[in-house]
C-alpha cells in the first residue's frame, strides 16, 4: 500500500473516532454528575453510614452514689466504689420522704423540751415576786431598828461595821435585789424560748447552762438551797437533757439529709 492511500485511510478514520470519543466523554460526564447530585441531596455532609461514631455503642449514664457520693454506672445495681445499693428515682424519693417524716417527728418531740424554758421563765418571775413580798416584812423590821439612829452612827453586824446610812442602803439593796435578779432571769428565759423557735439546740443548751449557774451561785451563798426543791431541779435538768439529745440528733440527721439530696 502506497503512502497516499495510507494518509487517506488515516484521515477518514480519525474524524469519526474523535467525534465518537467526544460524544462518549460528554455522555459519561452527564452520567457521573447525576449520581453525585443524588448523593449530595440524600446524605448529610460529614456523616457516613459506616462512620466509627455510629458503630461504637454509647456508654450508659452515670449516677451519684448516695452513700459515698462518687459516680457509678446507672446500669449497676450496686456502687462500684462502696458497694451501696443504687436507688432508682422512685426509691430515692420514697427514702427522702421517710427520712424527712422521721426528722419532723423527732423535731416536734425536741421542741416539747422548750416548754421547760418557758416554765422556768414563769418560775423565776413568780418566785421572785413571792420572795420579795416575804422579805418585805424582814426589811421593814430591820429598817425600824435603825429608824431613830443618827446616819453617822456605827453599827456592828458580824465582823463588819456599818454606819446607819450604809446599813439602810444595804437593807434596801438586798430587798430590791430579789426582784431584779429573778425578773432578769425570767426575761432571759423568755428570750431563750423565742430563740428556741428558730434555733432549738443552742437555746436549750443556754437555758440549761443558766439554770445550773443560778443553782451553783445560790448554793455558794447558802449551801442549804442546793437541797431545796431537789426533785423539781432534777426534773427540769432531765427535760433539758432530753431536749438537747433530740435537738442534736435532728441537727445531725438534717445535715445528712441535705447531703443525701445533692
Amino acid at each position: 500500500m502506497d503512502k497516499n492511500n495510507i494518509e487517506d485511510i488515516t484521515k477518514t478514520t480519525d474524524m469519526p473516532i474523535m467525534a465518537g470519543n467526544a460524544d462518549n466523554v460528554s455522555d459519561n460526564s452527564n452520567e457521573i454528575s447525576d449520581p453525585s447530585s443524588e448523593i449530595a441531596i440524600d446524605s448529610e455532609p460529614g456523616v457516613s453510614d459506616t462512620s466509627p461514631e455510629m458503630a461504637i455503642k454509647s456508654e450508659p449514664p452515670e449516677v451519684k452514689c448516695s452513700s459515698c457520693k462518687k459516680f457509678t454506672s446507672s446500669e449497676d445495681p450496686f456502687c462500684t466504689h462502696c458497694g451501696a445499693k443504687i436507688l432508682s428515682s422512685e426509691e430515692k424519693e420514697k427514702k427522702l420522704k421517710e427520712n424527712q417524716e422521721f426528722i419532723d417527728k423527732l423535731s416536734t418531740e425536741a421542741r416539747k423540751s422548750a416548754r421547760g424554758i418557758i416554765i422556768l421563765g414563769f418560775l423565776f418571775a413568780i418566785s421572785g415576786t413571792i420572795m420579795g413580798f416575804i422579805n418585805k416584812k424582814t426589811t421593814d423590821d430591820a429598817l425600824n431598828l435603825v429608824k431613830h439612829m443618827e446616819p453617822t452612827q456605827k453599827v456592828d453586824i458580824g465582823e463588819k461595821s456599818y454606819t446607819v446610812k450604809e446599813l439602810r442602803r444595804k437593807i434596801n439593796f438586798e430587798y430590791y435585789q430579789v426582784f431584779v435578779v429573778n425578773y432578769f432571769l425570767s426575761a432571759v428565759m423568755f428570750g431563750l424560748w423565742f430563740w428556741a423557735r428558730k434555733n432549738l439546740f443552742p437555746a436549750i443548751v443556754s437555758a440549761l447552762a443558766v439554770y445550773i449557774a443560778v443553782n451553783i451561785f445560790n448554793a455558794f451563798i447558802d449551801p442549804s438551797t442546793l437541797y431545796k426543791g431537789l426533785i423539781i431541779k432534777i426534773i427540769i435538768i432531765g427535760i433539758f437533757a432530753n431536749g438537747i439529745s433530740k435537738a442534736l440528733k435532728v441537727r445531725e440527721l438534717s445535715g445528712l439529709l441535705k447531703d443525701y439530696k445533692k
